[in-house]
């Protein structure tokens, strides 16, 4: 396992623990995820929901990005003491908070205080988001945050893995170049945090995400419910393209011929997925006042 080194101070975030539904967390205090737990009792309930929907118990399982715990605790309870757990967090201090809410749950896990990028041994420095979001700490070449070392999933991944959660603020289709050997082997299903405005700042196209999604072979979904929101509700949707995404996302990349397709999945062409890509198109269109969306989108 490689470490972080934190070698250039910054302001240090509080701490206090909460009882969440899947049990005691440690939490970041003043933060936008803690928040979430606040007030909608889990962190990205519909997504963790679908997540979960698509694992089965023995599962091996990567957290690329793994901040908390949120999702990596629930995902262990999900595949149980038979499966694997490999939880990958950048940030020295939340990588810290992540150890010590799986050891309250007595979950044994890989974990790894590294960056994930597709070149393993690179030197990064983490970008400490000076808001109250703590889910939005990203990885540069120069900042002001503690030194961290940078590994590939293809690195970390020593035995077949089922599903790879990829959450790395900007850095997912890196995260997935990286993991090439492992999603030709494995046939993972690859769930990931997808902004169209975060690759563009990095050179990477929608074009370049559906080149690599033909490649091998996958199909790719979208949970066309809130991301946020106090139930677990979900409804998968097929995409004909990535491209026809504007703002941001959580995807399901499955392989077409997987045995864990949805058992019903709403239709590429269906007026209800033409109606969330008009919704998304015009989220990303600014200065568009949040009661028209209620009203025309109702």
């Amino acid at each position: 396992m490689r470490g972080g080194n934190s070698t250039v101070r910054y302001q240090e975030r509080k701490t206090k623990l909460i009882d969440s539904r899947y049990g005691p967390l440690e939490v970041y205090d003043n933060d936008r995820i803690t928040d979430h737990f606040a007030s909608y009792h889990g962190h990205a309930r519909p997504q963790l929901a679908m997540l979960l929907s698509l694992l089965r118990k023995g599962d091996a399982v990567i957290d690329a990005g793994a901040h908390i715990g949120s999702f990596a605790v629930p995902i262990a309870k999900a595949i149980g003491q038979s499966g694997q757990l490999i939880a990958v967090e950048a940030n020295p201090d939340t990588y810290a908070i992540l150890s010590r809410n799986l050891k309250r749950h007595g979950i044994d896990a890989k974990a790894y205080n590294n960056g994930i990028s597709n070149r393993t041994g690179e030197t990064l420095f983490v970008h400490i988001n000076r808001g109250e979001n703590s889910g939005a700490d990203s990885l540069a070449k120069s900042a002001d945050g503690p030194v961290v070392e940078t590994v590939t999933i293809d690195e970390i991944a020593d035995s077949p893995i089922d599903l790879i959660k990829i959450d790395v603020e900007g850095m997912e289709f890196e995260a997935l170049m990286s993991a090439r050997r492992t999603i030709e082997g494995s046939r993972p299903i690859i769930f990931l945090e997808y902004s169209r405005r975060r690759q563009r700042k990095r050179g990477v196209s929608p074009a370049d995400f559906d080149a690599f999604v033909r490649r091998f072979g996958y199909r790719t979904f979208v949970n066309l419910c809130p991301g946020q929101a106090a139930s677990d509700r979900f409804e998968i949707a097929e995409l004909a393209g990535i491209g026809k995404l504007w703002s941001m996302s959580d995807l399901v990349l499955i392989p077409a011929d997987s045995n864990r397709l949805p058992a019903k999945i709403v239709p590429a062409a269906s007026s209800r997925m033409r109606r969330y890509l008009l919704k998304q198109r015009l989220r990303d269109i600014s200065g568009i006042p949040k009661r028209f969306f209620k009203e025309f989108l109702r």
